[in-house]
């Protein structure tokens, strides 16, 4: 009787030995699952962060565009005005509707640049997520994958034989 304890122990032992290390693996994919949604919440913020960036260059890019033709419609009429010619004359009209034609010109090219840039970005944010997205599936599949019936039926089969 005695032996028959001790071979059941034996498997019993070996059963919860097998469940334990089912255990950590378990742990381990989902540890790595919670590392990878961390790290992909971080990536998200950080480009959340450059997009902020690039909206505030656009944005400094156009008052500073906005600040230098102010600066030259000023410097215009300054020049017009030392040679004699007033404000209401069709030359000094027209120099004025160049440079702001100039100016809206390039506020659109600005705006076409910022609007290229964020676009590009936003499709490798979105590649970037649905990688990451797809890592974090796959290892919480494999943490919650568990052993079938039969396979753990088969393993104590095995070791009774």
């Amino acid at each position: 009787m005695g032996g028959v304890m001790y071979a059941g122990r034996k498997y019993v032992s070996t059963a919860q030995e097998a469940f334990s290390k089912r255990k950590q693996i378990r742990r381990y994919y989902t540890d790595k699952a919670d590392a990878a949604e961390k790290e992909s919440q971080q990536d998200w913020l950080n480009n959340r962060a450059e997009t902020d960036y690039i909206f505030r260059s656009a944005a400094e890019k156009n008052r500073a565009l906005y600040q230098a033709v102010r600066e030259q419609i000023a410097a215009q009429q300054t020049s017009l005005a030392k040679r004699g010619i007033t404000q209401d004359s069709a030359t000094a009209q027209l120099l004025e509707e160049k440079t702001k034609l100039k100016s809206a010109l390039q506020q659109e090219k600005t705006a076409k640049e910022t609007a290229d840039v964020l676009s590009k970005k936003n499709k490798e944010e979105q590649d970037l997520l649905a990688a990451q997205r797809k890592k974090i599936l796959a290892q919480r599949k494999a943490a919650n994958q568990k052993s079938k019936l039969w396979k753990i039926g088969k393993q104590l089969f095995s070791w009774l034989s």
